[in-house]
């Protein structure tokens, strides 16, 4: 695979990471105090970004999909 193309695949999940992160605070805030919001990359199997946890996993923790 050149490059490029690795350059635009990140491009690419970067502006969709983006829409899901804007998602996931919105629906944070419209649920606060009563939900955790996790984003999951699932090609890594680790959490990307977590809003109101309160089961203690952070960012970076893994995911448990495998």
């Amino acid at each position: 695979m050149s490059i490029y193309l690795i350059k635009r695949q990140r491009e690419i999940m970067k502006s969709e990471l983006k829409q899901a992160v804007a998602m996931a605070e919105a629906f944070a805030r419209l649920l606060h105090p009563f939900a955790e919001v996790v984003i999951h990359d699932l090609k890594k199997d680790q959490i990307v970004a977590i809003y109101n946890p309160f089961s203690k996993r952070k960012v970076g923790d893994s995911s448990y999909f495998v």
